[in-house]
């Protein structure tokens, strides 16, 4: 409120600000699971009821841990990437806003304050909050790694593999989203972002519910980035994944490069863009 009624074209929050607002959910977060997942009581799911389902499931759980730990994994991905995302629209300006920037007469001739500033490009702030999610992921991943119960029942070989893969799950997307946000703006790339993430997600849930192409919709999970938070978690339980799951993660490294590919493109239109408008603002 104080930054609107200063300048009612400012962002709800200051780069900076969103970028301590990340450090803070991260320390928050790992700060509430750490203990219980070193003493693995939050692998420890109580199923009560006295019916043959429950029975069925509180059996399986108590025998699936690691998929138990895979479930906990994903889920932070999702909430670490969730935020990320949110904030991004909230600290990335417009082109006209950029534009403007650009063109004011008082522009700061430090580079650093002009990144910081709400008219400068939002990249370099969402590159620092997908380094601080991605490493945060990680610090816990390796942490869940070191519990005695996770690592009764998984593979070093099966973390080895996973831990790449977290790191462009966590890396690719935000990057990504953050360079199409900055040249689309917000109403076009929030429409081609909910497309992009949820369509695949409903084509598999709709192949599988008719039985039809079951490998090719689990395929499909994995160009949507609400789904490849769950890739890495499947790897680490490597020895329970069926032939449907290692289409998933097949799905997932083509998504992957995917975004890379939509990213280097971005960028290069981006780029022009800048250039464009440094050649014209002083007209």
């Amino acid at each position: 409120m104080l930054r609107r009624w200063r300048n009612e074209e400012a962002h709800l929050l200051s780069k900076l600000q969103c970028i301590t607002i990340t450090l803070l959910l991260h320390i928050i977060i790992l700060g509430s699971i750490w203990a219980n997942t070193a003493n693995g009581s939050i692998f420890e799911i109580e199923i009560k009821g006295v019916s043959p389902a429950a029975m069925i499931a509180r059996e399986a759980l108590s025998t699936n841990k690691e998929l138990i730990a895979a479930t906990i994994l994903s889920l932070y991905g999702i909430i670490g990437f969730a935020s990320a995302i949110l904030l991004q629209y909230i600290y990335t300006p417009n082109k006209f806003y950029y534009l403007a920037g650009l063109r004011n007469p008082n522009r700061s001739r430090n580079f650093l304050k002009n990144i910081l500033a709400d008219s400068g490009t939002g990249f370099p702030t969402s590159l620092s909050i997908a380094i601080i999610t991605t490493i945060a992921w990680m610090i816990y991943a390796q942490h869940m790694q070191q519990s005695s119960t996770i690592l009764a029942l998984t593979s070093v070989d099966a973390w080895t593999a996973a831990k790449p893969l977290l790191l462009v799950v966590a890396m690719m997307p935000l990057l990504t989203h953050a360079i199409v946000l900055e040249h689309l703006g917000r109403q076009l790339t929030g429409i081609v972002a909910g497309f992009a993430w949820v369509l695949p997600l409903a084509t598999g849930l709709l192949l599988n519910a008719w039985s039809i192409l079951e490998s090719f919709a689990n395929f499909l999970y994995g160009f949507s980035p609400l789904a490849m938070n769950f890739s890495p978690g499947y790897v680490m339980a490597s020895h329970t994944l069926s032939q449907h799951n290692q289409a998933f993660i097949s799905g997932t490294k083509t998504g992957i490069t995917l975004y890379f590919i939509i990213g280097i493109i971005f960028a290069i239109l981006l780029m022009k863009r800048h250039k464009h408008f440094q050649t014209t603002k002083n007209v």
